[in-house]
């Protein structure tokens, strides 16, 4: 993102790149919080008669 905001002329295709790196950062930061969560373990405990 530093090059699309260092210059002053920038191609659709640029954008285009800086765009899917921007995408692909949030889809990645979904899943380490997801894989958090996804990795806990609950306790379980079995009631006595």
């Amino acid at each position: 993102m530093s090059h699309v905001l260092q210059s002053s002329t920038v191609t659709l295709q640029e954008q285009a790149a800086e765009c899917q790196e921007l995408i692909n950062l949030k889809h990645d930061s979904a899943m380490v919080q997801g894989a958090s969560t996804a990795g806990s373990v609950n306790a379980v405990a079995t009631a006595k008669p």
